[in-house]
């Protein structure tokens, strides 16, 4: 094989498979229980990704990922430690972040994904 057929079979390859191609929103309106689906297979998908779900309402749901501090724990050991454990503290309060992903699905089945992090 020559260069350009290899350059030809890539690019073709990277059209089909790796490219971006637009994101086509539902225009038709979708029934309430259509819109429940599709909001249960995005929690089904996020909590088998270790995401839990902290509230849901009929076309929306909150789901959150992370662990909370024992603040209780880090006091007590940095007192035993006469205050060498507040470093570990410090960063471990500025890297352990609560993330929240909020899903909500519209009447046309279109899911909107909004992340942040507490």
């Amino acid at each position: 094989m020559d260069a350009n057929t290899i350059k030809s079979k890539l690019n073709n390859f990277w059209a089909k498979n790796i490219a971006t191609k637009p994101i086509v929103l539902s225009t038709t309106e979708r029934s309430d229980s259509e819109r429940k689906s599709i909001l249960e297979k995005q929690i089904i998908f996020y909590a088998s990704a270790g995401w839990s779900l902290e509230t849901q309402t009929e076309f929306a749901a909150v789901m959150s990922s992370g662990k909370r501090l024992n603040h209780i724990l880090h006091l007590l050991l940095s007192v035993v430690t006469l205050g060498f454990w507040l470093i570990i503290w410090l960063f471990l309060l500025m890297v352990n972040r609560i993330t929240k992903k909020t899903i909500s699905v519209d009447k046309f089945g279109n899911t909107s994904i909004q992340n942040r992090r507490v």
